[in-house]
């Protein structure tokens, strides 16, 4: 549906064109002089039209059709022309709106409530159907202005999407609908032909203000199938905002497979029911008053915590569709055998060359499908999206007889774990390959990435997420025997005088996935990169002067580690008194905002693990003797390793050094106390003073 486009010539030139005029219309016209009138379009003759301006009752204005560059006749909706609420004939919004009072009152605390979150489709078969989807909410308060605006995707090559009806309701029951100035087409792929399938439809309300009640009602249509496609969808029940009701609907016509099953409802608090009708087996799933799900830090994916249905209309195995997967690529590598010859002869050399050669556009496999296109193609236009990025990683790979190379889908772990009783290969979006298995045992899968990361680095970030196997289904990705992991090395020398004034050598050493930060700087100027080192040394203390620095490593190859190390002053760092110097260590400053509150609810979750450390070294005039400062520490409770030893160092210097290692990427809740005990811990080292005698 193309909501911009103008009034047809042909009609235009029509000998008259009475439309019928509704108190909620608003066509636009724009004349060549550049002014936009809203309004309602009377009457247009090959030589004039007759207009009525928005706000008037009686007038109307002539223009020459030579003055006029364009007509846009409002589109029509259901309830157009109802100034009150109350004449909506629609009996499950008159109910709901009986019962806000109540729900507002129980769940004022909230920024928004969802009164209906409802979606109902109809199978015509099990590559095509019909969908309806209808929200009502409510704002509460200016932070929930996001679900005033709405935003739908449709494969435009194979279905359609049409807004049945958009309206605002204020608290005094007057209905504001929705105008098409609030609409806008987007086709983001316009300029690339071979991707472009996708076409998306946003609108804001009207009027997006708390108090106001939002009612929108959508419907979209798959009229032509797509290969390797059948009908696939995951619906959440719950979420950050509270829902009065949320229902799924699905009707399945006789001789339609499908399989369903829900995920993260131990309590059963999603109800389901299947009717049989004239038309098939009609599954209904409901739940209601579902909570607002207060975010916690490192907390897991969504889809892991909330009451989650996956329905499919696949008949085949996680194994046959792995198998099928790979049948498509043996099919693409028959179709398209010649290939330039590969950039490198390592796997490192060629994910490096893709990564950084080949720009990513995030096209996800529903609208891409899951047939490669000609990896020369991906090459000459160096655009490509997953798939076939991915795919010109897998072809050189292989022309390169790296060993034991297969492709395969991956699942990363923050899309939540996939359905195993509802296999469908529209829940694996992400193309990988699969690298050569551990002697033997468990398989890393590569992505390609950007072009400051490495393979290694990127590959340990799929670790526990599930892939394809051909031979065993759902398999998890394990670490690459070669990745290092992330974290940050800082070992800082001060020596002060016996005026409290400290000269200061800061090294940082980057590891991993934290070299990023480093890597980025190549596309400084000398001047930012300059900010930015001195913006790290006063982050320490607003004082510090005669900041200069020196970068180790060749941040252009994406080496790892990195270094960076700094020279600096701090005038009066220590707080020199005749008997007794104190000063506190801003070096090791930590930070337990991650640990929230005092309860935890959900498991821990982490992208992946880390390690870091922190060494100071301190030395201070002769004489001085230490009298306060860190204590020995040693925790070893997972997940959360934490160590603090201080210890003599060369030239009478004191030297105290924190190492903190998690090697788990997740955690139940029972570990949360010990976690919480570990960072609070390791928060307040940075927090103690320390203090030297003086003689």
């Amino acid at each position: 549906m193309n909501v911009f486009r103008p009034l047809p010539a042909a009609a235009l030139l029509l000998p008259f064109l009475l439309l019928a005029a509704s108190p909620a219309r608003a066509d636009l016209v724009v004349l060549r002089d550049g002014h936009e009138y809203q309004g309602t379009l009377l009457r247009a003759t090959a030589s004039d039209i007759t207009f009525r301006r928005s706000g008037s009752a009686t007038d109307e204005t002539v223009w020459p059709r030579a003055a006029v560059l364009r007509v846009r006749l409002q589109q029509q909706r259901e309830w157009d022309g109802i100034p009150q609420a109350d004449a909506i004939p629609d009996p499950e919004l008159q109910e709901l709106r009986r019962d806000l009072p109540a729900l507002a009152a129980r769940h004022a605390t909230a920024t928004v409530l969802i009164l209906l979150e409802r979606t109902a489709v109809q199978l015509r078969s099990a590559q095509t159907w019909t969908e309806d989807e209808r929200f009502i909410g409510l704002m509460l308060k200016e932070e929930g202005e996001r679900i005033t605006v709405r935003r739908h995707f449709f494969r435009k090559d194979a279905g359609t999407f049409a807004i049945r009806h958009a309206v605002t309701i204020r608290p005094d029951g007057a209905v504001l609908h929705l105008d098409d100035n609030a609409v806008q087409e987007e086709s983001p792929f316009a300029t690339l032909p071979v991707y472009d399938r996708v076409t998306g439809s946003r609108f804001a309300f009207p009027e997006g203000k708390p108090g106001n009640l939002f009612d929108a009602a959508v419907h979209s249509e798959r009229v032509t199938p797509v290969p390797d496609q059948p009908f696939f969808g995951e619906y959440l029940f719950g979420g950050e905002d509270p829902t009065h009701r949320a229902e799924v609907e699905i009707l399945v016509p006789p001789g339609v497979p499908f399989r369903w099953q829900m995920v993260n409802d131990p309590e059963e608090v999603v109800t389901h029911t299947a009717e049989t009708t004239a038309g098939g087996v009609l599954h209904r799933w409901r739940r209601l008053d579902a909570p607002r799900l207060l975010p916690e830090p490192l907390q897991p994916p969504v889809a892991d915590v909330v009451p989650r249905l996956v329905v499919t209309a696949s008949e085949r195995s996680w194994e046959e569709l792995a198998g099928t997967a790979a049948d498509a690529i043996r099919a693409a590598d028959a179709q398209f055998p010649e290939l330039p010859p590969p950039p490198a002869t390592d796997a490192a050399g060629i994910w490096d060359a893709v990564s950084r050669q080949i720009e990513e556009i995030p096209l996800p496999p529903s609208v891409t499908g899951f047939r490669p296109a000609d990896p020369r193609e991906t090459l000459r236009l160096r655009r490509a999206a997953p798939l076939d990025r991915c795919y010109l990683f897998y072809r050189w790979l292989k022309a390169a007889n790296i060993p034991d190379v297969e492709w395969t889908w991956l699942r990363p772990r923050a899309a939540g774990r996939p359905a195993g009783g509802a296999p469908s290969l529209l829940a694996f979006q992400t193309p990988a390959v699969r690298l050569a298995r551990n002697g033997g045992g468990a398989a890393a899968v590569a992505v390609p990435g950007d072009d400051r990361g490495t393979l290694a680095e990127d590959t340990l970030q799929n670790t526990g997420a599930l892939f394809l196997d051909p031979a065993h289904g759902l398999t998890p990705a394990a670490a690459p025997p070669d990745a290092p992991v992330p974290g940050l090395d800082r070992v800082v020398r001060i020596d002060f005088d016996r005026a409290g004034n400290a000269a200061v050598r800061d090294t940082l050493t980057f590891r991993g996935e934290r070299a990023r930060e480093l890597r980025a700087w190549r596309s400084l100027t000398a001047e930012e990169i300059r900010l930015r080192v001195e913006r790290l040394a006063r982050d320490i203390n607003a004082r510090a002067t005669g900041i200069h620095h020196e970068l180790r490593g060749d941040i252009a190859a994406n080496t790892s580690p990195l270094e960076l190390a700094l020279t600096y002053t701090i005038p009066g760092f220590a707080d020199v008194r005749p008997e007794l110097a104190c000063l506190n260590l801003p070096w090791l400053a930590a930070d337990a905002s991650v640990t929230g509150r005092g309860e935890r609810r959900l498991p821990l979750f982490w992208e992946g693990p880390a390690a870091d450390s922190v060494t100071v070294e301190i030395g201070v005039p002769e004489g001085w003797r230490r009298a306060a400062g860190g204590d020995d520490l040693t925790l070893d409770r997972p997940p959360l390793k934490l160590q603090a030893l201080t210890a003599a160092a060369e030239g009478g210097r004191t030297r105290f050094t924190v190492r903190q290692v998690r090697d788990t990427l997740a955690a139940p809740a029972a570990d949360y106390p010990a976690f919480k005990a570990a960072v609070e811990q390791r928060a307040a080292l940075g927090r103690l003073f320390w203090i030297w005698l003086i003689p």
